[in-house]
C-alpha cells in the first residue's frame, strides 16, 4: 500500500516548477540491489530493484555502466556495475542475470507510461573500464527511451518533463585529471565519441 501511494507524488507539484528546484529523492548505485554473488554483498546499496524504487518514489537513478565484452556486439553487452562488481537481478526462471543498461531504460519507460505525471532523471556514469562505454551507453539510452528522452538544462519545468526521462551523463575533461568526474548536462568531449551520438538526437 505504501509503495502505491508514492508512484504519483509529482502529480501534486505545479507544472511551472523548475526541475532544478525540486528535491528529487534518489539512490546511490541504483542497480546494486542484488550483490550477494562471489562474496560481493559488501557492495549492496539498495533493498529494492529499479521498478520497486520508482514505485516508492525514487526519481533520480545513479547508473554505473561497463561492458561484458570489448566488442559491444549487442545492446545487452552494456551492463551495470558497482565498482569491480557486476549487478544482478533474479530472473523469472529463478537464475541470476546481469542487469543491462537497456533493461533499466525499459523499466523506467514502462513506469512513466503508467504514471505520466512523473519524471525520472537518469545520471549515467562509467562504472569501470573505457570511457567510450559512455558513448555506447548513450546509443542504447536514446534508442530505447525514444521520444521521451529529454536533454537536461537548468530551465526545464516539471510540465515539460512529465512522462519523460531526463538524461545526464559523466563529463570528462581530458585537459585535467582523467579521474576528475562531474555530472553536468549533455556536453561531452569529442574524445569519448559520445558527442556525435548526442548531435544525432539533438542537433
Amino acid at each position: 500500500i505504501f509503495i502505491k501511494k508514492m508512484d504519483k507524488w509529482m502529480s501534486r507539484l505545479p507544472d511551472q516548477k523548475k526541475i532544478v528546484l525540486i528535491n528529487l529523492p534518489g539512490t546511490h548505485d541504483s542497480c546494486a540491489f542484488n550483490m550477494n554473488r562471489l562474496g560481493a554483498d559488501c557492495s549492496t546499496t539498495q533493498f529494492y530493484n529499479i521498478k520497486e524504487q520508482l514505485e516508492i518514489g525514487i526519481r533520480r537513478l545513479d547508473i554505473r555502466i561497463t561492458t561484458r565484452n570489448k566488442f559491444y556486439e549487442t545492446d545487452e553487452d552494456i551492463i551495470t556495475c558497482h565498482g569491480i562488481c557486476d549487478c544482478y537481478v533474479s530472473s523469472k526462471f529463478g537464475d541470476m542475470r546481469k542487469v543491462t543498461y537497456k533493461s533499466v531504460i525499459l523499466d523506467v519507460k514502462q513506469f512513466l507510461e503508467r504514471n505520466p505525471t512523473e519524471t525520472v532523471l537518469i545520471a549515467t556514469y562509467r562504472g569501470r573500464g573505457d570511457i567510450k562505454h559512455l558513448a555506447r551507453g548513450a546509443e542504447i539510452f536514446f534508442k530505447y527511451a525514444g521520444n521521451i528522452a529529454l536533454k537536461y538544462n537548468d530551465n526545464i519545468t516539471l510540465g515539460e518533463a512529465r512522462g519523460k526521462i531526463i538524461y545526464i551523463t559523466e563529463y570528462i575533461d581530458t585537459e585535467k585529471d582523467i579521474k576528475d568526474f562531474r555530472p553536468i548536462n549533455i556536453d561531452i568531449v569529442k574524445e569519448t565519441g559520445i558527442d556525435e551520438i548526442h548531435k544525432r538526437y539533438y542537433d
